[in-house]
């Protein structure tokens, strides 16, 4: 990074998703940087730091503030972000160059897949057009598969039906069912049993 100002102090972070379970919120961790961190003298400068070095700062939703809780959740990270957190800059110029997070691109999102002990996955994730869904059930029973947009709002229920213990797959075609057109972005599917509730987060390449 490279900056034009002594002054220049900003905050950069991630969030994790909101998912669809009460009370949960876009959690924030967080980490400042200002003079300390990095010479703003105009020329580029190569920083390293360690994600042990962010802090919960809390979550902003639905226009009101809630204090860490220690819930944020770096297994579903939704994005990154680099704020003016202190005031706005105004005539201060920030350069940024080849981001990394553990030293993959921070658009690298094609590794992202559900861990082996969930019971449900999908593929190819990020999609464009289709996605498959693929669960297991440990035993028979009352499956609801629902797709929901960040904020919460129920899109599409795929399934809401019984069915017999073992692995299922089904496929979502966006807007094939529905009368909102979905644009790129991500979004959660949710499958719920007698047993466990689980969500996996699909993303949607823009077209």
């Amino acid at each position: 990074m490279k900056g034009d100002s002594p002054n220049i102090k900003f905050q950069i972070r991630f969030l994790d998703t909101k998912s669809t379970v009460a009370g949960d919120h876009p959690w924030r961790i967080s980490y400042t940087i200002d003079q300390t961190k990095a010479t703003w003298n105009g020329t580029w400068q190569h920083v390293v730091i360690p994600l042990k070095s962010f802090k919960e700062t809390g979550s902003w939703d639905n226009n009101t503030w809630y204090n860490p809780e220690g819930k944020f959740d770096w297994k579903a990270v939704d994005r990154f972000e680099i704020i003016s957190e202190y005031g706005a800059l105004g005539t201060q110029k920030i350069g940024f160059d080849e981001i990394m997070v553990n030293g993959s691109p921070l658009t690298g999102i094609d590794g992202l897949k559900a861990t082996d002990d969930q019971i449900i996955k999908a593929w190819p994730n990020p999609f464009a057009k289709i996605v498959t869904i693929d669960y297991l059930l440990d035993k028979s029973g009352i499956v609801d598969l629902s797709i929901f947009d960040l904020t919460g709002r129920k899109l599409e229920t795929l399934i809401r039906s019984f069915q017999n213990a073992g692995r299922h797959q089904i496929t979502w075609i966006p807007q094939q069912k529905m009368a909102v057109k979905l644009s790129g972005g991500i979004y959660l599917c949710k499958i719920a049993t007698s047993e466990k509730t689980e969500v996996v987060k699909l993303i949607r390449k823009v077209e």
